[in-house]
Formats: structure tokens, C-alpha cells, sequence
């Protein structure tokens, strides 16, 4: 394993880098002894950032609309960094220095020994530093500045790479609201911050804003005329936020939503009028019932791909999908039955984690060609349900299922025409089953590759 290790002699603070961690530790001030131990004083482990198992699978990005890096600042790349509480800013902090700005205190730790800092150990009057009161610290950390900018109208609480000319990146600053953002701005980065509320006035000019990332913030207001000032955005990333409702009058170039993880319970009518470029809609891990999603929900999105409501309070399945949807993902909520034509046209349906027996599927409902990948883990079958030969991917585990029948669900309609079902990936795992497979399973399946029992 290579370990890249940088000492500041002068302050005693090493900083140990390694592949996939970052350590600080600190060496007590000079004596004339040798020191016999080290003392931890912060552990951060960067791990790459892995989605929630209900949550979007891969992302639709529009590739003339990627950043001028070329995705490299793309927000869910950056969230795995930001995740441990270090910023690009931090890093570099730690790299000069040795010290990293506190997350949650008032400034940083002055360095050992230095000028201004508190006495070395080891030394008359020194003593090590009292434990801080809680009750002390304030509601928010302090914004953290952003360094002297090469542009004019960078916000001091920013950070504007001269590279970059049309991002502006105020990540991971402990920012309350937003700053004025340049009319240069095409990319605008703020999430990881305390921002309550958005309103327009720091939108005035922004109207060349293609990509906004405010997610993990704590917003709970959005003023109606905030998305009035940005007519050509095409990503909105509102996830992990306290929104109780889907905002308003939004673009109607929008081709991203992202509302995942808010408090939304409700989805105002029209909300979605207009929006006939949006491609995808997130709206996994909220409070929506089956009294919130009515028929027309979402009959203006004809352009709609992939649609997350997974981890809601559903009982059914939601009516008036688009016929444009080719991936539909339902994961944990209640679903009891599925309708009979309410998967045309669909790819791709998660159904994990829901309430699925026999009696709630009717027999040909997934007997679609359009049809790829179905997942039905988790749930309460005792058989294997009819699907059609195109179907390539069947998540099974972790029902009821005693007995597998080659004979009954082959498919025959493409056996009669001499042509083979594209099957490759079976698991069964969880059921009351035992291996191996009958022979009249391999026999119908020839692409079987990956089978899990």
C-alpha cells in the first residue's frame, strides 16, 4: 500500500495520507525526551459514496449539458468527498498547514506551538486544553470564505476556479443563504450547507443557470418566483432537504427533478404542467400516499423516462404512468396487487419490499416484451410468476416460493416459434427452496448464466 506522509517539524502536526484514509496526529511540543506515544485527534474515512438500495440506478445526463470539466465536479461525484467534512479547501488547508478547520467549532486549531496558539506540552505553564461546553457552541458553525477570488463578482463565501469561469462552487461552506450569483454562472454548487429558504433577488441575473445543486440543506420555502429567473435550468438537485411539497411554476426546459429525501407529502395540481422535457423524476424516500398521486399526476410529462417513488406510503400502484416510462421503481412501500395493463411499455420495475402475493398478480401482467429486468424481492410469493421470453434479469429472492415448475413457465410463445427466452440471471435465494435446479428449467433457459438458490 503506498502511504505519502507530510511533517510539519515546526508544529508538530503530521498528517498521514493514505489511499482511503486520512489521518491527523499530533506529536507533543519539543522535549528534551524522546515522546513515547501519539494522540489521535481526528479520524475521517473517505468512502466512496454509494447510492440508498431504493434510490435512482445510474443517472440520465444530457452529455452537452456536463460541466466544462467534463462531469468531474458532477454533485454526486462530489458527495462522497464532502460526505467526511472535508472540502476541497480543507485538503489543501491540511496539506500547507496541518490544521483542518473544525466542522461544528469556531474557527481551526491554532498550531501547536505556534504564534498565537495555546502553550506546548511539556513546557512551564502548559497544560492540555479543557473539554468544550455544548452549551457554548452556536446554532450554526461560521461560514467558511472562500480565497481571493481572480473574479470581481465571486461571492467571498465562494469559490470561483479560474478554469472554470462558469461554475461556482459554495459547497461545504456553512452558508444560511444563498449569495448573488454571477450572469456568467452556468453550473452552481451550494449543497452541504445550512440554507433555509430560497428566494429570488440572488437569482436576478443568473439566467444562464443550467445545473443547481442545493441538495443536503435544511430548506423548507421556496418563493414561486425563484424558478421564474432561471429559464434555461435543466438539473435541479433539491434531495435531502425539508420540503413538505413539490415546488412550482418550475422551468419547463427542466429535464432532472431530484426531490428525494424531503418530507413531501403533497404534489400541488399542475405542479408538473409544462414540463414536457423532463426525463427524470425522483421522488424516492418522502410521504406520499395513494390520495396524493391522482390519474392526471402525471399526464404532462410525455417525455418521462425513469420514475422513483420508492420508500413512500403506497398502497397501490400509482395510475396514469406515461407511456414514455421505461423505468418504474416502487421498493419499499405497501403494494398489495398490480393491475391488470399497468406495466406497458415499461424496462426496468422494482417492486422490492412490498406486500406482493399470488392472489394480487394477475397471470399475463408481466407477459410484456418490452420488458428487461423485473424485481420482486421480498415480498410474499409462493410461485413463479409468467413472464415473457424477452425478460433478462428475475429477482425472486426471499419470498414463499416451495417448487419451480420448468414446464409452466416457460415461455411458450417463443418456444412455438423456435426462438430461445433470453433469461440470463435468476436469483431464488430466501424461498424454501434447494438446489439444484429441475432439468426442465436448464433446459428451457439455455442463457442462464447466474443463478442464486
Amino acid at each position: 500500500m503506498c502511504v505519502c506522509v507530510c511533517v510539519c517539524v515546526c508544529e508538530c502536526v503530521f498528517v498521514l495520507f493514505f489511499p482511503d484514509h486520512q489521518w491527523v496526529v499530533s506529536l507533543p511540543g519539543p522535549s528534551r525526551q524522546k515522546p513515547s506515544s501519539v494522540t489521535l485527534l481526528s479520524l475521517s474515512v473517505c468512502a466512496p459514496l454509494q447510492e440508498d438500495h431504493e434510490g435512482c440506478c445510474g443517472t440520465l445526463v444530457r452529455f452537452d449539458s456536463l460541466p466544462p470539466d467534463g462531469g468531474r465536479d458532477h454533485p454526486e461525484a462530489k458527495e462522497a468527498h464532502q460526505e467526511t467534512g472535508l472540502g476541497q479547501e480543507a485538503t489543501q488547508f491540511l496539506g500547507r498547514g496541518g490544521c483542518r478547520p473544525s466542522l461544528g467549532r469556531a474557527g481551526c486549531r491554532p498550531p501547536l506551538g505556534g504564534a498565537g496558539g495555546r502553550p506546548p506540552l511539556g513546557r512551564p505553564g502548559g497544560r492540555p486544553p479543557s473539554a468544550p461546553n455544548p452549551r457554548s457552541l452556536p446554532d450554526f458553525p461560521p461560514v467558511i470564505l472562500g480565497p481571493p477570488s481572480f473574479f470581481a463578482d465571486c461571492p467571498r463565501e465562494c469559490y470561483c476556479d479560474p478554469s472554470y469561469p462558469s461554475a461556482l462552487n459554495c459547497e461545504n461552506r456553512n452558508i444560511r443563504r444563498v449569495p448573488v450569483i454571477p450572469s456568467r454562472v452556468h453550473y452552481l454548487y451550494l449543497q452541504n450547507n445550512y440554507i433555509s429558504e430560497l428566494t429570488a433577488e440572488p437569482f436576478a441575473n443568473a439566467t444562464e443557470l443550467r445545473w443547481v445543486n442545493l441538495a443536503n440543506n435544511r430548506i423548507k420555502r421556496i418563493d414561486k418566483e425563484v424558478f421564474g429567473k432561471v429559464p434555461s435550468l435543466l438539473y435541479l438537485y433539491l434531495q435531502k432537504n425539508q420540503l413538505r411539497e413539490v415546488p412550482a411554476q418550475l422551468p419547463a426546459g427542466l429535464e432532472q427533478l431530484r426531490l428525494s429525501k424531503n418530507r413531501i407529502s403533497k404534489i400541488p395540481a399542475n405542479a408538473f404542467k409544462k414540463l414536457e422535457h423532463l426525463a427524470l423524476l425522483d421522488l424516492h424516500h418522502n410521504e406520499l400516499s395513494d390520495r396524493d398521486l391522482g390519474k392526471n399526476t402525471f399526464k404532462d410529462l410525455t417525455r418521462l423516462i425513469q420514475l422513483n417513488l420508492a420508500r413512500n406510503i403506497l398502497k397501490k400502484m400509482p395510475a396514469g404512468v406515461p407511456a414514455s416510462v421505461i423505468q418504474l421503481f416502487l421498493d419499499k412501500n405497501s403494494i398489495e396487487d398490480i393491475p391488470k395493463q399497468s406495466l406497458v411499455h415499461l424496462a426496468f420495475v422494482r417492486l422490492n419490499y412490498n406486500q406482493l402475493s399470488d392472489k394480487g398478480i394477475p397471470r399475463a401482467v408481466f407477459n410484456l416484451t418490452t420488458l428487461l429486468d423485473l424485481q420482486l424481492s421480498h415480498n410474499q410469493l409462493s410461485s413463479v410468476p409468467l413472464f415473457n421470453a424477452h425478460l433478462e434479469h428475475l429477482h425472486l429472492d426471499h419470498n414463499s416460493i416451495e417448487s419451480i415448475n420448468g414446464t409452466q413457465i416457460c415461455p411458450h410463445s417463443l418456444q412455438d416459434d423456435g426462438l430461445m427466452p433470453k433469461l440470463r440471471y435468476l436469483r431464488l435465494d430466501g424461498n424454501h427452496l434447494s438446489p439444484p435446479l429441475p432439468m426442465d428449467v436448464t433446459m428451457c433457459f439455455r442463457h442462464l448464466h447466474s443463478v442464486v438458490i
